[in-house]
């Protein structure tokens, strides 16, 4: 009833969400071009809703959530795992600049409503500059991002160290093993 009371305009209700997944999902396949990766929109939006709907019902949702999607990406829209793992690191370090962006535009356009808000609410007007400092953090977040992931020298030694810290481990367990079983 309370659906059927909202009339025929309803399922506009949805149209902000999935013009947000469509948009978002278009700018993910402008950043794949830009990495020589070419795909289709309708695949590609399909790997979102696939692996937004394991992140929205397991545990640690948004974790399965992104490790699921190197495979679907090459699965369905044909992208080397590779890349689909430069893909996710693309899209989170635009998430956290765009947030960044968007706490700074709001700072500005809604300075004086934060002021009487947090005046109003808490006593303390001054808290309207944590939108500031939040702004800043993320694009300090998203520039660190960017220096470690640009170029993926940073990244690849990484692995490196870890590839070779788990082959030491590795040999010395198997090492250890071999002794124990004489």
């Amino acid at each position: 009833r309370l659906l059927g009371g909202l009339g025929a305009g309803a399922p506009l209700l949805l149209l902000p969400s999935i013009s947000a997944l469509v948009l978002e999902t278009h700018a993910w396949q402008l950043g794949l071009s830009l990495a020589g990766q070419r795909t289709r929109l309708l695949p590609l939006w399909g790997v979102r809703v696939a692996s937004e709907s394991i992140g929205a019902v397991l545990p640690l949702g948004a974790v399965w959530a992104d490790a699921l999607k190197p495979p679907l990406l090459a699965a369905r829209c044909g992208v080397p795992v590779p890349a689909g793992l430069a893909a996710i690191a693309i899209r989170k370090y635009l998430l956290v600049l765009s947030q960044a962006g968007y706490l700074a535009v709001a700072f500005i356009a809604g300075h004086e409503a934060l002021r009487k808000g947090f005046a109003h609410a808490t006593g303390m007007p001054g808290l309207r500059f944590a939108a500031v400092a939040a702004s800043v953090a993320l694009a300090a977040v998203a520039t660190a991002m960017a220096i470690v992931l640009g170029r993926g020298t940073v990244l690849q030694r990484l692995i490196d160290v870890l590839g070779s810290t788990r082959s030491r481990l590795a040999r010395r367990a198997l090492g250890d093993r071999s002794l124990w079983m004489r």
